[in-house]
């Protein structure tokens, strides 16, 4: 849990930043994080770097693999790794985002050829959350490791139902098979509409509790100088 907690959102920290922030040796680190993944605690994890660099799962060791090539060769300052985690959060959003850009052209490209009005607003209202979420990891790049399901299913998965809808309507067959699937495919959708909007809010609360933390610490400071108004008519 320490360990956990020390990572938050991130898929990417230096052994050396790991160790400190449970007190203890580079070492002891080490061999605590292999034991875990011996136990399948982090099951996609992978220590790289000559133990130097822990990266917890596959999308951000492959984005490592690629990049590997563009990190500096002496890593012997802190703030080294974490431009290299920066760097690595920028280029997942910048993924996040181009895919998503991808499923939503095909999204609207398919329901614009659909005759049921009911079903291009169910697709706008799927597209206009799913816009909302892209925007928010285009300002804060951290947040795109919290949406790889987002990214790699679930919007995908979005596009290819809005297709074979489209598949199935231009057929205009009475077939109870096809109509079933049909029905299935809208139940989806609306499922589908409801989690993208829960998603958008979480973020969305995120930046409200960092927010708040912010206008906390900001009253607390300017009470302890006096400035309050309080203070001032004292």
């Amino acid at each position: 849990m320490r360990f956990l907690r020390e990572l938050g959102t991130n898929t990417v920290i230096s052994i050396r930043d790991l160790a400190s922030a449970v007190a203890q040796s580079e070492e002891k680190t080490i061999d605590d994080l292999l034991i875990m993944m011996n136990r399948g605690y982090f099951k996609q994890a992978r220590i790289v770097e000559d133990d130097s660099l822990f990266i917890l799962d596959i999308p951000t060791f492959r984005l490592y693999k690629e990049k590997r090539n563009e990190i500096p060769e002496v890593r012997t300052e802190e703030d080294q790794y974490e431009l290299s985690a920066e760097e690595l959060s920028t280029e997942r959003a910048r993924e996040v985002i181009n895919s998503g850009k991808n499923e939503l052209a095909s999204i609207r490209e398919y329901a614009t050829l659909i005759n049921d009005t009911e079903f291009r607003l169910l697709t706008s209202r799927i597209t206009d959350s799913a816009k909302s979420i892209l925007a928010l990891v285009e300002k804060y790049p951290d947040k795109s490791y919290a949406l790889n399901k987002f990214s790699d299913y679930y919007l995908p998965t979005t596009a290819k139902l809005v297709e074979t809808y489209y598949e199935f309507d231009i057929m205009h067959t009475t077939d109870p098979k096809i109509r079933k699937s049909m029905d299935d495919i809208r139940a989806s959708l609306v499922t589908i509409a409801e989690a993208f909007e829960k998603i958008k809010v979480e973020l969305l609360s995120d930046r409200a509790m960092d927010i708040k933390t912010d206008i906390d610490t900001i009253n607390l400071l300017l009470n302890q100088e006096g400035y309050t108004e309080d203070d001032w008519r004292k």
